[in-house]
């Protein structure tokens, strides 16, 4: 259970990773705050950027879990 959580956090960072760094190339691109994509994009850049932190959370959950596990059975 716990190396799945792992992996599901990991996997959530490397995917918001990815769309952050698409939506802040885009963002680059248009360099333009009143234009809509430009809104579009920058909303794109923050909710990467807060799908990343929730993932770290999931990984430190993880390894919180598994660090009081290894504690009970030492």
């Amino acid at each position: 259970m716990i190396e799945s959580a792992m992996s599901v956090g990991l996997s959530g960072i490397q995917s918001g990773v990815e769309s952050l760094n698409k939506a802040a190339d885009q963002t680059a691109k248009l360099n333009k705050p009143e234009n809509d994509d430009y809104v579009q994009a920058r909303t794109d850049e923050l909710k990467a950027e807060t799908d990343v932190k929730a993932s770290a959370k999931v990984v430190e959950a993880a390894d919180e879990t598994l660090g009081t596990l290894i504690d009970i059975r030492v």
